[in-house]
């Protein structure tokens, strides 16, 4: 482990390769097990404090600034906002007006941000019926939620921590969406055939060693990806040099906020 991971606090046993700190996985993955168990605290996870360092906590400029190029670049994918809406109808998520360029009222920016990612995915792919997709990190199942609105999907599969992969089994069963299953990092992964896989960040925020497993097992084996890659440059440049040479491998777009996370795509 690197003195500057020391410094950010990372652990040398990590959580099945998550670097994250300490304080915060502990936090996050007690509140997925309690929301799971307790009806109160279900109710209201997308607002706790020990869930939104790491999820739901897209602001409210980055929410404008998602529903923008929606806006320029897909718009027919507004025209069913209210369906996709339903993803805040549970965990009492915070809730902002965007009125320009288009009105969708109270909306969390986290639902507009699974919106853009749909749009992404409908631009590069098409039509994703029927398809078997896997997500890395998973969270709480909101891109899913947002996804089956539009697709009517053959499987599901959510790779992401047990306490992470119970709160999202519950979630989608909460929301009636179907063709979901969800697996643990520690898993032996046996997939026959990968349509999709998708990361937004959970993958570049694992160890190398992790990073490799997923590779050889899952991203090598799917026939398209779309993968959104943060941290530094030199691990961004590692996971590039490593799925470069897949078929139509290119940088589809950079994320938006300050460091412009680049968005690593493959397929057609």
């Amino acid at each position: 482990m690197s003195s500057q991971e020391e410094i950010r606090g990372f652990k040398k046993e990590e959580y099945f390769g998550w670097r994250a700190q300490d304080i915060l996985a502990n936090n996050y993955t007690t509140l997925c097990e309690e929301a799971c168990s307790n009806k109160e605290i279900f109710s209201t996870f997308k607002s706790n404090p020990y869930y939104r360092p790491i999820l739901e906590h897209v602001t409210e400029k980055e929410g404008q600034e998602y529903l923008n190029i929606i806006f320029a670049q897909n718009p027919k994918i507004l025209k069913n906002a209210k369906l996709f809406k339903e993803n805040d109808r549970i965990g009492s998520p915070e809730l902002v007006g965007y009125k320009k360029p288009f009105s969708l009222g109270n909306i969390s920016p986290t639902t507009i941000r699974y919106m853009k990612v749909l749009s992404d995915l409908d631009l590069l792919f098409k039509d994703l019926g029927n398809k078997n997709i896997v997500e890395i990190g998973g969270g709480y199942g909101g891109l899913a939620l947002v996804l089956s609105k539009k697709y009517n999907f053959k499987s599901y599969v959510n790779i992401d921590l047990k306490e992470a992969s119970m709160l999202f089994l519950k979630y989608c069963d909460e929301n009636n969406v179907v063709g979901v299953s969800s697996k643990t990092p520690e898993q032996i992964f046996d997939f026959d055939k990968i349509d999709l896989v998708i990361s937004n960040y959970a993958f570049s925020e694992c160890n190398s060693e992790t990073q490799d497993l997923y590779i050889e097992n899952i991203l090598s084996k799917s026939k398209r990806g779309y993968i959104t890659h943060n941290t530094s440059e030199k691990r961004r440049n590692r996971t590039k040099n490593l799925i470069k040479n897949y078929e139509n491998f290119r940088v589809y777009d950079y994320d938006v906020g300050k460091k412009q996370h680049p968005i690593f795509v493959w397929g057609k």
